[in-house]
């Protein structure tokens, strides 16, 4: 009987190491206003994802240091950020944002005495955050997007930065074919053409983010 546990552990083990997977990525943006370089980290393991990113940037020439966490599930959809931004004059900045299995957001507070959250309802139902200054959250729809050509729409939740302000964005992705995806923001017109790897992870977008690695 000892035998058989001992064995039934040794192949959980092999599990955990077939279904753990690492990737280092590091992009630049070189836009004169929005200069960035950014160091990023993908773990994959079982029914979770988790993205960690510390981005250096120039925001209209303000020096601005940022780490953000996002986990998601298998399917990419948004479970929880975390981000601390740091700036001159110790005008520093974070977020606790929650997903329940509902979709319902909660911004949580947890330096206050005591510590407390508060439902974000204008969200509700939504799986997927955007952050302003990272191409990385591009990757949860696109790792969700089906068959080559097709199209779909989705709100997302839009951070902004330097403020850590949270919007509902419409924002609409075309699947081209396995490499190429074109985004697109209706409100305001923007577009893009997405190159990415096989992860779904941004190479190239357009003449903002490239990936040096």
């Amino acid at each position: 009987m000892r035998s058989k546990r001992i064995f039934k552990d040794f192949s959980c083990t092999l599990d955990i190491i077939k279904y753990s997977m690492t990737t280092t990525i590091m992009w630049q943006n070189k836009v004169e206003t929005d200069y960035s370089i950014e160091y990023f980290n993908l773990t994959s393991e079982y029914d979770m994802n988790t993205m960690k990113g510390t981005v250096i940037l120039l925001l209209d020439q303000v020096p601005v240091l940022v780490n953000y966490e996002i986990v998601s599930d298998k399917h990419w959809k948004t479970k929880s950020i975390k981000i601390s931004q740091q700036m001159p004059d110790n005008k520093n900045m974070s977020i606790d944002l929650r997903v329940s299995r509902e979709q319902n957001w909660r911004e949580y507070y947890t330096y206050t005495s005591p510590p407390h959250s508060t439902i974000i309802d204008f969200v509700s139902g939504l799986y997927d955050v955007d952050l302003q200054v990272t191409p990385s959250t591009n990757s949860l729809p696109i790792n969700r997007l089906g068959q080559e050509g097709e199209s779909q729409k989705i709100d997302v939740v839009w951070i902004g930065f330097p403020g850590l302000t949270l919007d509902r964005q419409e924002q609409k992705y075309s699947r081209i074919n396995n490499r190429y995806y074109k985004f697109e923001i209706p409100s305001t017109g923007f577009r893009a053409q997405l190159e990415v790897d096989k992860l779904g992870f941004v190479i190239n977008y357009d003449t903002l983010w490239h990936r040096l690695n």
